[in-house]
């Protein structure tokens, strides 16, 4: 057996669903591959008539798999189902989609449509599985904590068995979703027989998006059988990492408002504190609200209130409106735990914290958006440099590391390399600090020199 690590993204999206980058076809795909450092990804959305027929056109077969150039590709859609639970769904081959295809059409309307991308199907998350796994594929729950559209979220299902019924003994992964990490979800005793996903859910090509967060697996080749032993955890194959963001960078890790997406952050405080600060109720701005708890007790108490749907917006009261606080990921996981912190079953694989060498760059350069020209430009001198991001951000050694002739090439930006270098140090030792992401804005990091 010779068997070595691939990285890989299993989930992302084609350029026929709402909202994605008319720029994601094969060759900008592999593109963003190369940069990362991904060897496997997926193609999404391949239910999609169009993209279906380009990519039946331009994908080429090799022994258990596709590929473009240098870059193999594995058959993956993503579908809601009647529950509008998203399900992550893998192929071996174009025969195994055709008939799984076949099978839902009676049940979509849109999965044949123009914009239809990622199709609404309705049938329920059982007989999702039943289907997919009876033709030869692969299935498990999208974003599985996210606050819409997943399995776990608020005032939907607790457990496995409570969503696929007899059909949970089939499903083998999970994604995480960028709001979650594995120390969150193995909190959940009903989930540790499974192999967790770290995905991107790209919309784009640019490695921004595109494996922000990834997976490296053990197997002899990036095709299907080996995904599915890898999954599985059989022959040797296995999930050796799961890298992605650490949560408070996702867009739903703390409680928020339904309607004007404040963020809410609980905070332990004295009984001194509490009278003199937040007598008279919660304290808030323009992003945040401040509720004040005395105890952990207190705290848990207040999220059983939240998802009771009790608890309202101050905000929002005081503007004359009503809405409803909702959970974040952290809180519907801290519900649903039964098993203490920091506890893995033996085949967990080690979640790796990144943060995107895009948003280090922001910070590092001072600047607003990490979607910038002038950033992109050092972005593509560093993968030039240095190989790939994940070369740079996971392996490169920093003590030695020379960036001399790349800080004299942007002078203008004074100490830029000094300081991302600094931020990936912090990074690696565990001491960067968050802004939390919550009510669909991404969390930011923050860094003092």
């Amino acid at each position: 057996m010779n068997v070595q690590e691939f990285n890989a993204d299993f989930h992302i999206h084609g350029p026929r669903s709402i909202g994605v980058s008319k720029n994601m076809d094969l060759p900008n795909m592999v593109h963003g591959a190369y940069q990362k450092g991904l060897q496997l990804v997926a193609t999404g959305d391949c239910f999609q008539p169009d993209w279906l027929k380009y990519l039946k056109e331009n994908l080429e077969p090799v022994k258990g798999g596709f590929k473009y150039k240098d870059v193999h590709f594995i058959l993956q859609t993503e579908v809601e189902d009647e529950e509008s639970v998203h399900e992550i769904i893998l192929m071996p081959g174009f025969d195994v989609l055709d008939a799984i295809k076949k099978k839902f059409k009676p049940s979509s309307s849109n999965i044949d449509h123009e914009w239809g991308g990622r199709p609404r199907v309705n049938l329920s998350p059982g007989e999702i599985v039943e289907i997919v796994v009876g033709e030869g594929g692969m299935v498990g729950p999208a974003h599985a904590f996210t606050p819409f559209k997943s399995i776990f979220r608020q005032g939907k299902f607790d457990n496995l068995a409570a969503a696929y019924g007899n059909q949970a003994k089939n499903v083998h992964f999970l994604e995480l979703g960028l709001s979650a990490n594995t120390d969150y979800a193995d909190r959940i005793s009903d989930l540790h027989k499974l192999t967790f996903m770290t995905n991107s859910d790209a919309h784009a090509p640019s490695p921004v998006s595109l494996g922000r967060e990834f997976n490296t697996f053990l197997a002899e080749a990036p095709v299907f059988e080996e995904v599915e032993l890898a999954i599985t955890r059989k022959d040797g194959r296995k999930f050796t990492r799961n890298v992605g963001f650490d949560p408070r960078m996702g867009k739903y890790n703390v409680l928020f408002c339904k309607a004007c997406r404040r963020r809410v952050l609980v905070e332990t405080i004295s009984q001194a504190v509490a009278v003199s600060t937040l007598l008279g109720g919660e304290k808030y701005d323009a992003e945040f609200i401040h509720h004040g708890v005395l105890s952990d007790a207190e705290y848990l108490a207040y999220l059983k209130r939240v998802n009771a749907g009790k608890v309202t917006c101050p905000a929002c009261t005081q503007d004359g409106k009503k809405s409803r606080i909702m959970l974040g990921v952290s809180d519907r996981v801290r519900l649903l735990a039964d098993r203490p912190e920091n506890e893995h079953p033996p085949h967990r694989a080690k979640y790796i914290t990144v943060v995107s060498l895009a948003e280090m760059l922001r910070v590092a350069m001072g600047i607003g958006s990490s979607g910038s020209k002038s950033l992109e430009k050092v972005y593509d001198d560093l993968v030039a440099k240095f190989g790939t991001e994940i070369n740079l951000l996971l392996s490169v050694d920093l003590k030695t590391v020379d960036m001399a002739e790349l800080q004299a090439k942007y002078k203008k930006h004074e100490k830029l390399f000094k300081t991302l270098v600094d931020i990936i140090q912090s990074f690696r030792e565990n001491k960067i600090s968050f802004k939390p992401g919550g009510g669909g804005t991404f969390g930011e990091l923050v860094f003092d020199e």
